[in-house]
């Protein structure tokens, strides 16, 4: 990751921006954890630095995927949900992000490599470990992710324990999406 590599970077980004307060900023996992931010064992002290940097008020979506790549490696290189490099991330982290009080409410992008089987069975595992959270709110048992596929062709799936749904995006967000996929938290406008 070259560009937004870290907070500091992202807030000079946002500064030069004219309209700024319409800015928002997605969180991805591999991006972060590549980049050096410890999600794994300190997640409260990355979103503390995160919030004193840039504001909890930004962040707007959280793009899920393990890495490929040891921490702080600098690669930003995409891998499934609890198969990243020794473990990378791990399950037990994604655990603990998509029930984090900060991060829940949140939209959840998976873009990981897989294949359709594959995304189902992500999906399903992370309905598994947001549903063996008894703290949720009723209305937080929800867990939006994307699936990119080849890089063109992007769905956004809306994981309820009822039923997954898939939606094609415009081609002008598939654009703008793969504009922003080489920086290190994407800046995007707000999708909710």
């Amino acid at each position: 990751s070259e560009v937004g590599r870290d907070f500091g970077e992202l807030r000079a980004i946002i500064d030069r921006v004219t309209l700024s307060h319409k800015l928002g900023v997605c969180m991805d996992t591999c991006h972060i954890y590549d980049a050096g931010y410890d999600i794994v064992n300190n997640l409260d002290g990355v979103l503390d630095e995160f919030d004193k940097v840039i504001g909890l008020d930004r962040l707007k979506a959280v793009h899920i995927n393990d890495s490929k790549n040891p921490f702080a490696s600098h690669k930003d290189r995409h891998e499934k949900i609890g198969e990243g490099h020794g473990g990378s991330i791990g399950q037990e982290a994604f655990g603990v992000i998509i029930n984090h009080p900060v991060l829940r409410s949140l939209p959840f992008y998976l873009e990981t490599p897989n294949e359709l089987e594959g995304y189902a069975k992500e999906i399903a595992l992370l309905k598994s470990l947001r549903e063996s959270r008894s703290v949720l709110e009723p209305e937080d048992d929800a867990v939006k992710t994307t699936v990119q596929i080849n890089c063109t062709v992007v769905f956004c799936c809306y994981v309820h324990p009822a039923s997954v749904t898939a939606v094609p995006l415009s081609a002008a967000m598939i654009s703008a999406l793969s504009m922003f996929m080489a920086v290190f938290m994407m800046i995007a406008f707000d999708i909710r």
